[in-house]
Order: C-alpha cells, then sequence, then structure tokens
C-alpha cells in the first residue's frame, strides 16, 4: 500500500510544481532502500508514469515483482509465486486533491503529506531525483532515481496487466 501512496504521491508532485507542470510521462530506473532498525534491503528496477494516474513499479531485484497502479485499482504481479493481487485503493487519493497539498519548500526540495505519512521529494534542474518518508511500521524509504525520460513514453500499454492463464488472480 505505500507503494501505491508513494507512486499517486510522485504523480502529484510531476504535475505540482511550476517547473515540472509539463511532464506528462516519467520513466527511469530507481534503487528503493528499506532501513527497519538496523538493517537494509535493496530493491532494484524501474518506474513508469503516466498522468494523471497510470504507475507501473517493475521490481528487478532482489526478486522479480511488478506493481500497477491504474485509477483507483492497484495490481500486484509476482511471477515466481505466479500470482497477481487486485486491490481497490482505499484511500480516496483525488490527484488534484494531492497537487494541492505540495508545498515547496526550498529551491530543490518539495513536501506532501498523505495518509499521514509525509514525503520529502529532492528535485534537481527541475526533475524529482529522490523520495524519502518513514512509513507506518517506522521503516525509512528512500528511493533514488537515474537514467530518467520525460515525455518519452511512447507505450502507453505498458500499464495493461494481461495475466496468463497459468496465473491465479487475488481480489483482496
Amino acid at each position: 500500500m505505500k507503494k501505491i501512496i508513494v507512486s499517486l504521491c510522485f504523480l502529484k508532485i510531476l504535475s505540482s510544481a511550476v517547473e515540472l507542470n509539463e511532464i506528462q510521462s516519467f520513466e527511469a530506473q530507481f534503487i528503493q532502500t528499506l532501513t527497519s532498525q538496523n538493517e537494509q534491503i535493496l530493491y532494484e528496477g524501474e518506474i513508469y508514469i503516466q498522468a494523471p494516474s497510470n504507475a507501473l513499479w517493475r521490481y528487478t531485484k532482489p526478486i522479480p515483482k511488478d506493481i500497477y497502479i491504474q485509477e483507483s485499482i492497484s495490481i500486484i504481479y509476482e511471477p515466481k509465486l505466479q500470482q497477481a493481487i487486485i486491490t481497490n485503493i482505499q484511500e480516496n487519493l483525488n490527484i488534484l486533491s494531492l497537487i494541492q497539498q505540495a508545498k515547496k519548500i526550498d529551491k530543490n526540495t518539495y513536501e506532501a503529506k498523505v495518509a499521514g505519512v509525509i514525503y520529502t521529494i529532492l528535485v534537481q534542474d527541475g526533475i524529482p531525483k529522490e523520495i524519502t518518508f518513514i512509513d507506518a511500521l517506522e521503516n525509512k524509504i528512500h528511493i533514488v532515481f537515474k537514467n530518467i525520460k520525460l515525455n518519452t513514453l511512447k507505450n502507453e500499454n505498458i500499464f495493461d496487466f494481461n495475466p496468463g492463464s497459468d496465473i491465479d488472480i487475488i481480489y483482496n
């Protein structure tokens, strides 16, 4: 659920900042570090976002996993388990209301509070580079983006989840 909120929050930042208001799509590789007490877990992958509400987090390490966000639905697909979990996003996270919540803290920093979680977004040359937040379990999540491409997404079908007949679908 936190990844879903991060995606929606990130979409908000893409749309909210004056220097970012022309961004319609965002593609990047990412490294996500989750720190829990004294333990760190590193995740790697790619992210694809298309305004106003489509996102795909494609995790490649430590295990493959795709998280699709389409309007108010999230789909977590785990190929090694041959299953997908489809969930309605419970919070009413209207993109327009998220846009209104974003606050510019300084030249390169934005902050948004969503569902009680404060997200700090670092921007460089008008491009989002990092997101940091602490989740409800007191885990610190830090996401760094690299090889960023803006407004170049050609394959809008990337957001379509098309499971094979061998995939178990779980509705949550």
